[in-house]
């Protein structure tokens, strides 16, 4: 399937075409449908940066890398999975800054926990899942 993410005189994606490609991108992984899915969260991922810009510190485009990070985890390719959930947590931490608590940072660096020890790389995997609960004790204190 090809769509067409420009149009109209802009010559930019549009947010709700965007929008809709993530929606199919989930339907599609909740149908097992791992090509389709990778495809159409590849297209929102596109259209996020031909929206927002390449160096662009956006929100809905770590969403979309974590996406694709997840996709790739359980479809077994884990290097793509590795550099998606990595670029997904540099922006997190762009977004949100270093030194604040996070569920959303916490728990992409769960998900790079889990990666490094389906990849049998364990001290790397206790690192990540360490980090992932001082960002959860840390929130669970401030929130009382």
């Amino acid at each position: 399937m090809k769509y067409v993410l420009y149009g109209g005189r802009s010559g930019q994606a549009h947010p709700d075409l965007v929008a809709t490609l993530v929606d199919l991108g989930k339907v599609s992984r909740d149908l097992n449908a791992n090509e389709d899915a990778r495809h159409f969260f590849k297209l929102a991922l596109k259209g996020l940066y031909d929206i927002h810009g390449r160096e662009a510190i956006n929100q809905q485009i770590a969403i979309a890398l974590t996406q694709l990070g997840g996709l790739s985890f359980c479809t077994g390719l884990l290097n793509d999975s590795k550099k998606y959930f990595e670029q997904a947590l540099d922006m997190k931490f762009k977004l949100y800054g270093d030194n604040v608590c996070n569920d959303d940072i916490g728990s992409t660096m769960n998900n790079l926990g889990s990666l490094h020890a389906r990849m049998k790389n364990y001290h790397t995997a206790f690192s990540y899942y360490r980090l992932a609960l001082d960002q959860y004790t840390r929130l669970s204190k401030e929130k009382g």
